[in-house]
């Protein structure tokens, strides 16, 4: 389905709430560049996607990415929030099409906390 697609995360971002600035997304997973993204809740039910799903994102030409989804965005519309902690994306589309998929080869494991914080809580004496 065609959704839009915006960027958060990134330096100067009106948007981002303390979460994002502390790179956590929902249930505490650590956000990551070129692999998290936010969805609104209508976008989700859309997609039938859940926290820890991963989505294709076709913005036409050859020009597909897959993002997991480790956030929750501001409901307003149906909408994917790419996450950019290294910068917004100028040339990035508005809109593309998303569809609910498997983890890409190679993908990722999520982290539902932070490794320092992992050690910290295991590693008390």
């Amino acid at each position: 389905m065609r959704i839009k697609i915006t960027q958060y995360g990134y330096a100067n971002d009106s948007t981002g709430d303390s979460n994002t600035r502390a790179h956590l997304g929902v249930q505490n997973i650590e956000l990551t560049q070129n692999v998290s993204c936010a969805l609104t809740d209508s976008a989700k039910s859309a997609l039938g996607a859940h926290v820890g799903d991963w989505i294709r994102i076709d913005f036409g030409g050859g020009n597909v990415v897959f993002r997991r989804v480790d956030d929750r965005a501001p409901e307003n519309e149906q909408r994917v929030d790419m996450y950019a902690v290294e910068g917004f994306h100028k040339h990035q589309l508005d809109y593309a099409d998303v569809t609910l998929t498997s983890a890409p080869f190679g993908a990722p494991a999520q982290h539902h906390l932070r490794p320092t914080e992992h050690h910290r809580i295991h590693h008390r004496h």
